[in-house]
Protein backbone atom coordinates (compact mmCIF):
# COMPACT_ATOMS: atom_id res chain seq x y z
CA UNK A 1 0.00 0.00 0.00
CA UNK A 2 1.71 3.26 -1.08
CA UNK A 3 1.99 5.69 1.61
CA UNK A 4 -0.57 9.09 1.86
CA UNK A 5 0.87 12.49 0.29
CA UNK A 6 0.28 15.71 2.16
CA UNK A 7 0.62 19.26 1.02
CA UNK A 8 0.42 21.81 3.79
CA UNK A 9 -0.66 25.24 3.49
CA UNK A 10 0.99 27.43 6.11
CA UNK A 11 5.20 27.22 6.39
CA UNK A 12 5.72 29.06 9.64
CA UNK A 13 5.73 27.83 13.18
CA UNK A 14 2.70 25.75 13.40
CA UNK A 15 3.41 24.41 10.17
CA UNK A 16 7.10 23.00 11.27
CA UNK A 17 5.14 21.58 14.15
CA UNK A 18 2.90 19.83 11.55
CA UNK A 19 5.78 18.28 9.34
CA UNK A 20 6.98 17.37 12.73
CA UNK A 21 3.85 14.73 13.15
CA UNK A 22 3.42 14.08 9.76
CA UNK A 23 5.53 10.87 8.54
CA UNK A 24 9.22 11.16 7.11
CA UNK A 25 9.03 11.34 2.85
CA UNK A 26 5.30 11.90 3.28
CA UNK A 27 4.80 15.89 2.15
CA UNK A 28 4.87 17.01 -1.06
CA UNK A 29 5.66 20.64 -0.04
CA UNK A 30 4.11 23.82 1.56
CA UNK A 31 2.23 27.16 0.19
CA UNK A 32 2.75 29.81 1.67
CA UNK A 33 2.70 33.31 0.28
CA UNK A 34 5.89 34.54 2.36
CA UNK A 35 8.52 33.62 -0.41
CA UNK A 36 11.22 33.47 2.53
CA UNK A 37 10.20 30.11 4.60
CA UNK A 38 13.41 30.08 7.19
CA UNK A 39 11.69 27.70 10.01
CA UNK A 40 11.28 24.70 7.32
CA UNK A 41 13.03 22.09 8.30
CA UNK A 42 15.91 20.79 5.62
CA UNK A 43 14.36 19.16 3.06
CA UNK A 44 11.68 20.41 2.89
CA UNK A 45 10.56 23.34 0.69
CA UNK A 46 7.90 25.89 -0.44
CA UNK A 47 6.37 24.90 -3.83
CA UNK A 48 3.99 27.44 -3.87
CA UNK A 49 1.77 30.25 -2.89
CA UNK A 50 -1.89 29.73 -1.36
CA UNK A 51 -3.21 30.51 -5.05
CA UNK A 52 -1.42 27.80 -6.45
CA UNK A 53 -3.42 25.02 -4.26
CA UNK A 54 -5.63 24.04 -7.28
CA UNK A 55 -3.06 23.74 -9.94
CA UNK A 56 -1.22 21.33 -7.40
CA UNK A 57 -4.11 19.59 -5.89
CA UNK A 58 -4.57 18.74 -9.87
CA UNK A 59 -1.12 17.76 -10.55
CA UNK A 60 -1.56 15.26 -7.53
CA UNK A 61 -5.18 13.91 -7.11
CA UNK A 62 -4.33 12.43 -3.91
CA UNK A 63 -2.85 14.36 -2.49
CA UNK A 64 -4.39 15.52 1.67
CA UNK A 65 -4.33 18.84 2.54
CA UNK A 66 -3.91 20.32 5.96
CA UNK A 67 -4.30 23.66 6.76
CA UNK A 68 -1.14 24.87 9.52
CA UNK A 69 -2.46 28.05 10.31
CA UNK A 70 -2.58 28.51 13.95
CA UNK A 71 -4.95 31.45 14.49
CA UNK A 72 -8.49 29.69 14.57
CA UNK A 73 -10.44 32.47 13.01
CA UNK A 74 -8.25 32.64 10.09
CA UNK A 75 -7.97 28.38 10.07
CA UNK A 76 -11.84 28.53 9.65
CA UNK A 77 -11.80 31.20 7.14
CA UNK A 78 -9.28 29.32 4.61
CA UNK A 79 -10.79 26.17 5.37
CA UNK A 80 -14.34 27.09 4.25
CA UNK A 81 -12.86 29.40 0.97
CA UNK A 82 -10.87 25.61 -0.14
CA UNK A 83 -14.23 23.78 0.75
CA UNK A 84 -16.08 26.12 -1.81
CA UNK A 85 -13.13 26.31 -4.60
CA UNK A 86 -11.60 22.40 -4.04
CA UNK A 87 -14.69 20.97 -2.99
CA UNK A 88 -12.81 17.72 -3.69
CA UNK A 89 -9.73 18.12 -1.90
CA UNK A 90 -9.45 15.83 1.22
CA UNK A 91 -8.58 17.33 4.24
CA UNK A 92 -5.93 15.22 6.60
CA UNK A 93 -6.41 14.19 10.50
CA UNK A 94 -2.92 14.66 11.67
CA UNK A 95 -2.00 12.41 15.42
CA UNK A 96 2.10 12.67 15.87
CA UNK A 97 3.12 9.16 16.74
CA UNK A 98 4.04 10.07 20.27
CA UNK A 99 0.21 11.49 20.91
CA UNK A 100 -2.03 9.07 23.12
CA UNK A 101 -5.74 9.15 21.62
CA UNK A 102 -8.26 6.83 23.02
CA UNK A 103 -9.96 4.18 20.95
CA UNK A 104 -13.51 5.25 22.34
CA UNK A 105 -12.36 8.94 21.05
CA UNK A 106 -13.95 11.07 17.97
CA UNK A 107 -11.43 12.96 16.07
CA UNK A 108 -12.72 15.85 13.39
CA UNK A 109 -11.97 15.94 9.57
CA UNK A 110 -8.97 18.05 9.75
CA UNK A 111 -7.87 18.13 13.17
CA UNK A 112 -4.34 17.79 14.90
CA UNK A 113 -2.34 15.73 17.98
CA UNK A 114 0.73 17.56 18.23
CA UNK A 115 3.40 15.60 19.99
CA UNK A 116 2.58 14.21 23.38
CA UNK A 117 -1.06 15.63 23.08
CA UNK A 118 -3.41 13.71 25.19
CA UNK A 119 -7.03 12.65 24.10
CA UNK A 120 -8.97 10.51 26.87
CA UNK A 121 -12.00 8.37 26.96
CA UNK A 122 -15.43 9.91 25.32
CA UNK A 123 -13.57 12.85 24.34
CA UNK A 124 -14.61 14.36 20.92
CA UNK A 125 -12.34 16.98 18.85
CA UNK A 126 -13.55 19.01 16.43
CA UNK A 127 -12.95 19.71 12.57
CA UNK A 128 -9.78 21.15 12.13
CA UNK A 129 -9.44 21.86 15.96
CA UNK A 130 -6.17 22.06 17.25
CA UNK A 131 -4.46 19.88 20.63
CA UNK A 132 -0.83 20.86 20.48
CA UNK A 133 2.09 19.73 22.46
CA UNK A 134 1.63 17.78 25.69
CA UNK A 135 -1.55 19.42 26.01
CA UNK A 136 -4.40 16.98 27.35
CA UNK A 137 -8.54 16.56 26.83
CA UNK A 138 -9.80 14.30 29.10
CA UNK A 139 -12.37 12.08 29.20
CA UNK A 140 -15.89 12.99 27.46
CA UNK A 141 -14.59 16.13 27.36
CA UNK A 142 -15.46 18.16 23.87
CA UNK A 143 -12.93 20.61 21.97
CA UNK A 144 -15.52 22.34 19.21
CA UNK A 145 -14.64 23.19 15.28
CA UNK A 146 -11.91 25.21 15.13
CA UNK A 147 -10.86 25.45 18.62
CA UNK A 148 -7.02 25.02 19.89
CA UNK A 149 -5.60 24.12 23.21
CA UNK A 150 -2.02 25.43 23.22
CA UNK A 151 1.06 23.61 24.67
CA UNK A 152 0.92 22.07 28.18
CA UNK A 153 -3.06 23.10 28.68
CA UNK A 154 -5.17 20.76 30.14
CA UNK A 155 -8.91 20.06 30.88
CA UNK A 156 -10.89 18.18 33.48
CA UNK A 157 -13.39 15.85 32.18
CA UNK A 158 -17.00 16.99 30.65
CA UNK A 159 -15.50 19.82 29.24
CA UNK A 160 -17.02 21.52 26.96
CA UNK A 161 -14.83 24.41 24.76
CA UNK A 162 -16.93 26.14 22.17
CA UNK A 163 -16.04 26.87 18.43
CA UNK A 164 -12.74 29.21 17.92
CA UNK A 165 -12.03 29.37 21.66
CA UNK A 166 -8.70 29.25 22.69
CA UNK A 167 -7.18 27.95 26.06
CA UNK A 168 -3.29 29.29 26.52
CA UNK A 169 0.02 27.94 27.04
CA UNK A 170 -0.66 26.12 30.39
CA UNK A 171 -3.74 26.92 31.41
CA UNK A 172 -6.37 24.63 33.34
CA UNK A 173 -9.73 24.15 33.17
CA UNK A 174 -11.78 22.33 35.58
CA UNK A 175 -13.84 19.18 35.06
CA UNK A 176 -17.62 19.82 34.07
CA UNK A 177 -16.75 23.79 32.96
CA UNK A 178 -18.60 24.76 29.99
CA UNK A 179 -16.33 27.36 27.98
CA UNK A 180 -18.61 29.64 25.10
CA UNK A 181 -16.87 30.18 21.33
CA UNK A 182 -14.66 32.54 20.34
CA UNK A 183 -12.92 32.75 24.32
CA UNK A 184 -9.62 33.06 24.56
CA UNK A 185 -8.33 31.86 28.08
CA UNK A 186 -4.70 33.20 28.93
CA UNK A 187 -1.62 31.76 29.76
CA UNK A 188 -1.38 29.61 33.26
CA UNK A 189 -4.86 30.64 34.01
CA UNK A 190 -7.12 28.28 36.11
CA UNK A 191 -11.17 28.41 35.21
CA UNK A 192 -13.20 27.27 37.84
CA UNK A 193 -16.55 28.59 36.46
CA UNK A 194 -18.17 28.60 33.34
CA UNK A 195 -17.13 31.36 30.37
CA UNK A 196 -19.32 33.31 27.61
CA UNK A 197 -19.03 33.41 24.56
CA UNK A 198 -16.61 35.94 22.70
CA UNK A 199 -14.84 36.87 25.94
CA UNK A 200 -11.18 37.04 27.22
CA UNK A 201 -10.25 35.31 31.07
CA UNK A 202 -6.96 35.55 32.66
CA UNK A 203 -5.88 34.70 36.60
CA UNK A 204 -6.17 31.86 39.07
CA UNK A 205 -8.64 31.63 39.11
CA UNK A 206 -9.36 32.79 35.62
CA UNK A 207 -12.26 36.25 35.18
CA UNK A 208 -13.61 37.70 32.54
CA UNK A 209 -11.51 40.82 31.58
CA UNK A 210 -13.10 42.43 28.67
CA UNK A 211 -15.29 41.07 25.90
CA UNK A 212 -13.59 40.23 22.02
CA UNK A 213 -15.17 40.06 18.68
CA UNK A 214 -14.71 37.06 16.68
CA UNK A 215 -11.48 37.28 14.51
CA UNK A 216 -9.77 39.76 16.92
CA UNK A 217 -6.02 38.71 16.52
CA UNK A 218 -4.56 36.81 20.07
CA UNK A 219 -1.52 35.46 18.53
Amino acid sequence: MSQALYLVLGASGHGTVIADALPPGSILGFLDDAEDCPLLPAGLRRIGAFRDLASVARSEPGVQLVVALGDNALRERVVRSVRAEQPTLRFATVVHPSASVSSSATLGTGSVMCAGAIVGPGAKVGAHAIINTRASLDHQAELADFASMAPASATGGTVRIGMRSHVGMGAMVHHGIFVGGDVVIGSLSLVDRNLPDRVVAVGIPARVVRTREPGERYL
